[in-house]
């Protein structure tokens, strides 16, 4: 069974942006993103699973270990597109905020966009 775009961004924001482990945010990324994904956050856009990975990679290792990722409420669906709201920072503070966007095409993210308030 083909997995639902709600249930591919709740695993990517678990898997792979509260993965502080490089290997398995890897394997994650490798099961859930499209071969040629496009992903785009502030710092830019990346065509394809090794610019993704890249760009992943340098944004959890550029935060502070004491700061993580929380959901601010679950993933909403409509057709193949899903949205998931989250914050960043220390534990009680919320620093960063922001809103996931995927859309999803053959049980995969084939784009994602993570404008960020």
């Amino acid at each position: 069974m083909t997995a639902s775009p709600a249930d591919l961004i709740e695993r990517a924001f678990v898997e792979i942006f509260q993965q502080r482990d490089a290997s398995a945010r890897r394997r994650a990324i490798e099961e859930l993103f499209a071969f040629d994904i496009l992903f785009r956050d502030p710092e830019g856009e990346a065509h394809g699973i090794q610019e993704a990975a890249t760009q992943i990679d340098a944004l959890i290792a550029g935060m502070d270990t004491a700061w993580t990722f929380r959901s601010v409420a679950p993933p909403v669906q409509l057709g193949d597109l899903a949205i998931h709201r989250w914050e960043l920072g220390p534990e009680g503070a919320a620093v960063v905020t922001g809103t996931d966007v995927v859309f999803a095409a053959d049980g995969k993210i084939a784009r994602f966009y993570i404008p960020v308030n």
